[in-house]
């Protein structure tokens, strides 16, 4: 087939994204959950909720005491969208796993906040348009629209825009603080340089009050303005506007001792190369299986005549072998009393009950970060490294990296093999990357209704 000739139109696009846009519907209407978490994690957050509804001051002088391993702030935003709604109602419609968890006392109270949040998710592959746009200028923008459009077939973005999780409304966030990061690069004069550098501190900022793991993109982004702009105003207005938007919560966490991420102290706090180990193999698979089409983009004809064999590809291949080898060995991820591991670690339970197809895979899953490390480019390794620490416990789950990986990756990432987009292959990539989360979309549907 020749994708150079591939064409769409306006209209077409339009009917693609209502189509999608009432498939969310219809899944609100059903209650989906493809991912099978999110709406045990909107029965958790209804509590937490009502509490916040309650007394709001109240709510956060004893939020550490709540055990929650979500940030105050997302539930003091919920609360106040939620206050517009009050006394609306919105019946949902009841199944089992509504009984379960209590839904059908709450969920007609919190049924508008739903349908709300639903259609400010919905809003996420349009701000992600706009930054495809930004960064790939002479690319065709209707395929570049298609592009975005995987966002709202992904399993885990509709099951936690249909639940209100967190994660949809920091990456809406953290894709503004992006688009305006990359205003800032194409942008020549210093006035607007330093609006766009604020603004990308503001919703990166957001995002991390949301999450406040995402913190950590701040990093990422201060090395970049340094790389671009080096010790000058920009940076050190950056610098600033950082401290002066983080300080609420510095004050918040470290001075009124409100520590509510216990679940990532033992990340950060309290390391072991037994968790290092087991999180960095866990999640290279995670990153295996959302990558596929950019791999099947570079060896769409044949993988093996496209490999070149020479002293450094042996060298490169050896090294990540033996660090893998290192990682297998300390690898320990308790099946029976944790959840997530990726669909390849399910896998390789659920066929075999062993760990050895899972690590058999790893040997090709970390292959990705060997080549973003061999690559030497410091950025990619910074960004690599901020991934790898979004899941800083021990439960490791696709919701953290879907849809947000291929968006950091296509928007971010500097190294070729992975941020390949030409006038060449960008609608090939279109097609596989859209067919490829139909395929995931079916796989979910296929386990969830057997599961149930």
């Amino acid at each position: 087939m020749n994708y150079n000739n591939l064409k769409i139109s306006n209209l077409q696009l339009i009917i693609i994204y209502l189509l999608l846009y009432l498939s969310m519907l219809f899944g609100f209407y059903l209650n989906e959950n493809l991912t099978g978490g999110a709406i045990r994690d909107f029965g958790s957050y209804v509590q937490t909720l009502n509490l916040a509804k309650k007394d709001l001051f109240e709510f956060f002088n004893n939020f550490s005491n709540l055990t929650i391993d979500h940030s105050p702030y997302y539930f003091a935003i919920m609360t106040v969208f939620q206050n517009f709604f009050d006394g609306i109602t919105l019946n949902v419609n009841t199944n089992t796993e509504i009984y379960h968890y209590h839904l059908d006392v709450y969920g007609a109270e919190y049924g508008f906040l739903r349908l709300f949040y639903l259609h400010l998710s919905i809003t996420i592959p349009l701000v992600f348009y706009i930054c495809l746009k930004e960064k790939y200028k002479e690319l065709d923008k209707n395929i570049l629209f298609l592009i975005s459009l995987f966002i709202l077939i992904s399993p885990c973005f509709r099951s936690y825009a249909i639940w209100a999780g967190d994660v949809n409304l920091a990456l809406l966030f953290l894709l503004l603080g992006i688009f305006f990061y990359l205003k800032f690069t194409n942008e020549l004069k210093l006035k607007n340089q330093l609006i766009f550098i604020f603004l990308n501190v503001l919703f990166v900022a957001l995002a991390a009050y949301v999450r406040p793991i995402y913190s950590l993109f701040s990093i990422f982004f201060f090395y970049k303005i340094f790389l671009l702009r080096g010790f000058g105003t920009q940076l050190i207005l950056f610098s600033l506007f950082n401290i002066i938007l983080s300080f609420p919560a510095i004050y918040y966490v470290f001075i009124l001792d409100n520590i509510f991420f216990t679940w990532t102290n033992n990340f950060f706090m309290s390391p072991t190369l037994t968790l290092y180990s087991t999180n960095t193999l866990v999640i290279s698979t995670i990153f295996l299986f959302y990558l596929f089409p950019f791999i099947f983009i570079r060896y769409d004809k044949n993988i093996i005549s496209s490999i070149r064999i020479n002293t450094k590809q042996i060298s490169f291949l050896l090294t990540s072998f033996l660090i893998t080898i290192f990682f297998i060995y300390n690898f320990n991820y308790s099946v029976n009393s944790l959840g997530g591991g990726g669909i390849f670690f399910k896998a390789s339970q659920l066929l075999f009950n062993n760990n050895y197809l899972f690590y058999f895979i790893c040997f090709f899953s970390f292959l990705i970060f060997s080549k973003i490390i061999f690559d030497k480019d410091i950025g990619d390794i910074l960004l690599l490294l901020i991934l790898i620490c979004l899941d800083p416990d021990l439960m490791v789950y696709h919701k953290t990296f879907d849809p947000l990986l291929i968006c950091v990756v296509l928007l971010l990432l500097n190294n070729k093999f992975f941020n390949n987009l030409t006038k060449k292959n960008y609608k090939k990539f279109s097609v596989y990357l859209i067919s490829y989360y139909f395929l995931i979309f079916i796989l979910y549907f296929a386990i969830r209704t057997t599961i149930s």
